[in-house]
């Protein structure tokens, strides 16, 4: 139910979480900032590309790992009983499924990101406190020493493209520091 706030300029309703994911429809793009809606912009073609270019490298490594769950822009996130948030990306572990709701997912992501900057995120990433170095050197090797079936066969290059090296080191800089 709609809290009247009464002030010397205007009145205004306060919604609550409930209120607005009822009045949240797809193709909606809003927040929920203190009971107040607030509209998003239009996205534009390079806010789009780059959020399809995180989505691509962060939904493949999660999906491989068996990390968790990547939700792109569609999914509302309550965070409190008066403000609610739809982020580019959020990433919730696989432990965390229990808060995954049919219009939304309950409490603030492992991850959440806006294509323009950071939502919220933890002081220490996964890369300066336990970085899996072994695994992803092993991930390499194996990378490398792939002879057939693989676009990267068809010339044998000078120098080697570490990519899940690469890849691991960029998810790495975005997960937070789990022992956090």
């Amino acid at each position: 139910m709609p809290t009247k706030l009464r002030g010397a300029a205007d009145e205004r309703e306060l919604l609550t979480a409930d209120d607005f994911l009822e009045w949240l429809e797809p193709g909606r793009c809003a927040d929920l900032i203190g009971g107040e809606i607030a509209m998003h912009s239009p996205v534009s073609v390079r806010h789009a590309d780059l959020l399809n270019f995180l989505d691509g490298i962060l939904r493949l490594y999660v999906d491989r790992r068996r990390l968790g769950f990547l939700y792109r822009e569609v999914v509302a996130v309550r965070l409190s009983a008066r403000n609610t948030f739809q982020p580019d990306l959020a990433f919730y572990r696989a432990a965390r499924s229990g808060q995954i709701r049919d219009n939304h997912v309950e409490g603030s992501p492992d991850l959440a990101r806006r294509a323009g900057g950071p939502i919220r995120m933890a002081d220490r990433r996964l890369i300066e406190a336990a970085f899996p170095l072994k695994q992803v050197s092993l991930d390499s090797v194996h990378e490398k020493n792939v002879r057939h079936g693989h676009i990267s066969t068809l010339h044998i290059w000078p120098a080697r493209r570490p990519l899940a090296a690469s890849r691991a080191a960029l998810l790495a800089t975005l997960l937070p520091d789990p022992g956090s």
